[in-house]
């Protein structure tokens, strides 16, 4: 199991520091885990990630939540034209990633609708790629 994680200040400095981790896990049952984080689960991110790589972030918890995204075998994002119906583009910035190419995924996507082809190649994000 991949685990990393990302840390950056929120709007409001009174509502802390929003630290995030990214765990390539197996299928789950989003249902019965929950949204809700264990109190121990914090302070072990803390301790692994928190603790010797942001200076100044205390482990005093504010908010904790969970977020539970799909993802592709290969983590990486689908835009392709849909094989089997005419005018449909197949886009899933998937793999919990996303957000963060929501720019250059748009303007790509845009390109490709408007011109019939992106600046850059979008042959690695193909449904072809799976078989």
């Amino acid at each position: 199991m991949e685990d990393y994680f990302t840390g950056f200040p929120v709007t409001d400095p009174s509502d802390g520091f929003k630290v995030t981790a990214s765990r390539d896990m197996p299928a789950i049952d989003h249902e019965a885990v929950g949204l809700g984080a264990q109190p121990e689960e914090s302070r072990d991110f803390y301790d692994r990630h928190v603790r010797h790589n942001l200076a100044g972030i205390t482990p005093r918890l504010i908010k904790a939540g969970a977020c539970f995204y799909t993802s592709t075998p290969d983590n990486g994002f689908i835009i392709d034209d849909h094989p089997a119906m005419d005018r449909v583009l197949v886009v899933s910035a998937c793999s919990g990633h996303g957000f963060k190419h929501a720019v250059g995924i748009g303007e790509a996507v845009a390109e490709h609708v408007h011109d019939g082809a992106s600046k850059i190649s979008l042959a690695p994000f193909s449904l072809k790629r799976f078989g």
